[in-house]
């Protein structure tokens, strides 16, 4: 529902498809072709949208779906290299694993 985002999710919306219409369309897949718009997304700013920040994650889950969902509505062939990977042994690490809560009525007596 695009009349209940707010203006900075309207912002990253209108950059992701402006990146798309430059970067994305009629671009083939090559590792050079890659590279170059791995570069522009940097300068973008959009490729370090999934990178957490000294362990917190900094982008919500909300502008990761606009930015995902506005790229991905130009069905681009390599857009793969616009957001780095998720890094999951970060967001993963043991320090931030839930404690294992046991039922008492499962426990052996």
């Amino acid at each position: 529902m695009p009349e209940s985002l707010s203006p900075e999710l309207i912002a990253l919306r209108d950059t992701c498809a402006d990146f798309a219409a430059t970067h994305l369309t009629a671009t083939d897949s090559s590792a050079e072709t890659r590279a170059q718009v791995r570069a522009a997304a940097k300068a973008a700013g959009l490729f370090s949208l999934t990178q957490p920040t000294k362990g917190t994650q900094t982008t919500s889950q909300l502008a990761l779906c606009v930015a995902r969902e506005t790229l991905a509505a130009a069905n681009p062939s390599n857009m793969d290299s616009v957001l780095a990977p998720v890094p999951v042994c970060w967001v993963a690490s043991p320090a931030h694993w839930p404690k294992p809560i046991y039922n008492p009525c499962l426990q052996a007596k």
